[in-house]
C-alpha cells in the first residue's frame, strides 16, 4: 500500500497490476484497483466498474480491457465532476495513452491482439494452450505503467 505523499514508481504500479491480475482480477479491473491504490482512492466501486470491460468488453472483441482500466484511472483522476470542468487535461492524456499502447502492440483491439475472439469454450482451450494469460500480462503492465506515467506528468 502506499500513500498519496509517496506514490508507487510507474515500475511497481506495473508489478502490483500483474500481482492483481495473477491473483484473479480480471484486465481492466487490475489496472483500475491498481491506480486507485496509488492515487490513495477508496471506493466501493473499484473494481467493479472496470469489469465490463474486462476481456475486450464482455468478450465481444473489441478495446483490450488494460487500455479500457487504464483510461478509466486517467478518468477517475482526471474527470469531471462539475459540467463547467474542463474535459482538457484528461483528454490530451487519454489520447497520449491510446496513442502509445497502439504503437507498442499494434492494435486497441482485444480480438486482434489476441488474434482469438474470446467468449466460446474453444477461445477458452486456445487462450490457455498459447498461454494467452501472460501475453496479457505484457498489455496490463503496459497500460498501468502507462497511466501512472501520465499522472505523473513524466510522458
Amino acid at each position: 500500500m502506499t500513500d498519496h505523499d509517496h506514490p508507487l514508481t510507474s515500475d511497481q504500479t506495473a508489478d502490483l497490476a500483474a500481482h492483481h491480475w495473477d491473483n484473479g482480477m480480471y484486465c481492466a479491473e487490475s489496472v483500475l484497483a491498481t491506480l486507485a491504490t496509488r492515487q490513495g482512492i477508496d471506493s466501493e466501486l473499484v473494481p467493479k466498474i472496470a469489469s465490463v470491460f474486462c476481456s475486450g468488453i464482455a468478450q465481444t472483441g473489441g478495446q483490450c480491457g488494460a487500455l479500457s482500466g487504464g483510461l478509466l484511472a486517467l478518468s477517475m483522476v482526471l474527470g469531471r465532476t462539475a459540467p463547467e470542468d474542463s474535459r482538457d487535461r484528461l483528454y490530451q492524456q487519454a489520447q497520449q495513452m491510446v496513442t502509445a499502447f497502439e504503437q507498442q502492440f499494434g492494435s486497441l483491439d482485444c480480438r486482434d491482439l489476441l488474434d482469438l475472439q474470446l467468449g466460446t469454450p474453444e477461445a477458452s482451450e486456445a487462450y490457455t494452450a498459447r498461454n494467452l494469460h501472460a501475453q496479457c500480462e505484457g498489455y496490463i503492465r503496459a497500460a498501468a505503467r502507462l497511466a501512472a506515467e501520465l499522472l505523473d506528468g513524466s510522458i
